[in-house]
Parts: structure tokens; sequence; C-alpha cells
């Protein structure tokens, strides 16, 4: 889970549980896996819906439904920047490990 800090609240904690399961289809030179995860509030964890999800360095990504859900397949194994971005919201990110499974 990633947490948006409103602008007016940038001083606000920011948590983040992203999860990076395998992916299940392997391509032969390709190894990937999915990222999910859900973006909420970081104050009351209010889910936070239409925000930008991106693996940073690379062109995936999407946006999170209305409870604030997100999947992002084909993404390389190994260590990625996740990022979520919202108007309205300070930006937030996370490191992260992606596993082949």
């Amino acid at each position: 889970m990633i947490s948006l800090v409103p602008r007016t609240l940038r001083a606000a904690a920011i948590a983040c549980l992203v999860l990076a399961l395998p992916s299940a289809t392997l391509f032969a030179q390709s190894r990937t896996g999915i990222v999910t995860g859900r973006i909420v509030e970081a104050v009351g964890g209010a889910p936070i819906s239409n925000a930008q999800v991106n693996i940073v360095g690379t062109t995936l990504g999407g946006l999170t439904n209305d409870d604030g859900r997100f999947t992002v397949r084909s993404v390389p194994a190994g260590p990625v920047t996740v990022r979520a971005l919202r108007i309205g919201y300070a930006e937030a990110s996370r490191q992260i490990t992606v596993n082949v499974g």
C-alpha cells in the first residue's frame, strides 16, 4: 500500500505495502513479475482512485481503481521503484524487489 499525503499534510507519515508477485508467464528471454498494491491516503487510509502508478525508468504503469488497487504486469525482475501520483497529493514512491516465479 502506498499512502499519498494531501499537499496540505506533507509532514504526515507515508506508508507503503506493495506486493511483487511472480509472473505466471515467463518468456524465453524475459524475466518478469507482477506488481500489485493499493494507494490510500496517509491520514485516514481512504482509497485514492485514478492515481497514476508507474515503474520508474520504464513505460509500465496504470491507474488505480475505485478501491485504490492497481496491477502492473511484465515488470522486470529485480529492484524497481514504484511511484504514485495524483493531483492534490504529494508524490510517493517505494523501492521493491520483483521476483520471477
